[in-house]
This record gives structure tokens, C-alpha cells and sequence, in this order.
């Protein structure tokens, strides 16, 4: 996918009443094998809005051959390890 006429990435994130693991690992890739990753903080039981400027992704330099954008729990660094995550909006 072709991003480079966006400046961010956007998306709104909350965890269930199961838990929620307060930091998510944001994760960008393209057909360059270019990764950049984002820590998203502060992940809870209520919505909460994210727009990263593209500048936080500072690994990709290529915006026109996006190929992954992926939200990644990691165990070592959750707080809960059991809950469901919800995302939506997620937009350039």
C-alpha cells in the first residue's frame, strides 16, 4: 500500500474487562524488509486514540510499498498476560 501522501497512523485501542496490557508493541514493515516499531503506552479498560507521525517510524524510509501493520503483545512486557485487546479506526 502506498502511504506516503499520510503523516500518521491512527487508531483507537482498549483492553476487556479480562485485563489489558498496558503496552503494545506497534509493528510496520515494507517490501524493503524495513521494519519500525512503535510502543504504545497506557493501553486500558477504556478507549484511548493513537496518530504516530510517520517520524516515529524512523527504519522505514520507503512509505510507497507498506506491507504489515501489526499490533503485538509480548509476555516479557505486558502487565496482564491473559485479556483481549480491541482496535478500531485504524487509519492513515
Amino acid at each position: 500500500m502506498n502511504v506516503s501522501k499520510y503523516e500518521k497512523l491512527s487508531f483507537s485501542i482498549r483492553g476487556l474487562e479480562e485485563g489489558s496490557p498496558g503496552i503494545v508493541k506497534v509493528v510496520l514493515k515494507n517490501q524493503k524488509n524495513e521494519t519500525a516499531i512503535y510502543y504504545a503506552k497506557g493501553v486500558r479498560l477504556k478507549w484511548r486514540s493513537f496518530n504516530i507521525p510517520f517520524e516515529e517510524f524512523t527504519q522505514i524510509t520507503d512509505w510507497t510499498t507498506l506491507t504489515d501493520v501489526s499490533f503485538v503483545i509480548e509476555a516479557w512486557n505486558a502487565e496482564k498476560k491473559k485479556g483481549i485487546i480491541l482496535l478500531e479506526g485504524i487509519c492513515f
